[in-house]
């Protein structure tokens, strides 16, 4: 199998509803998985009850609890704002975003991970800045979804 063929399998299985894939060919095996991706409550067993969440920050540590809907990373990763260095930002400060609109890419492992807005409304604020690493449930957006 041919690296174009493995790319091709690759872009195929990140655009697909699938969350993993396992593939045998010759001697060649591939095995992909797309994290869970959660926007509801955090189950006890967390990683940041338990002390132990990656990239800690200091507005994560924050007790003042934000205004709008809080959009926190589903993995860690790298946080990119735009497809690429010279392109627009997906959003700003003040956009208007619907639900499922794409907000943001996290590269994880070489795969890029596009996350949505889980609510319409306004950007509010975004935290995170293009080409930092982010940790798992980091606040990435906060969306102001009042009417």
């Amino acid at each position: 199998m041919d690296y174009e063929t493995i790319l091709k399998i690759i872009r195929d299985f990140e655009d697909s509803k699938l969350q993993s894939l396992e593939l045998e060919w010759n001697d060649l095996k591939i095995k992909m998985a797309k994290p869970e991706v959660v926007f509801a409550a955090q189950p006890a067993h967390s990683a940041v009850q338990s002390g132990t969440e990656p990239f800690r920050t200091a507005e994560s540590t924050s007790l003042e609890k934000p205004k709008g809907h809080v959009l926190k990373s589903p993995l860690v990763g790298t946080f990119f704002a735009a497809t690429s260095p010279d392109a627009q930002p997906f959003v700003k400060v003040g956009d208007a975003v619907k639900k499922g609109d794409t907000l943001c890419i996290i590269e994880a492992m070489k795969i890029m991970n596009d996350i949505a807005a889980p609510v319409s409304g306004r950007i509010a604020k975004i935290h995170a800045k293009n080409g930092e690493a982010v940790g798992f449930e980091q606040t990435l957006f906060t969306i102001d979804d009042s009417k």
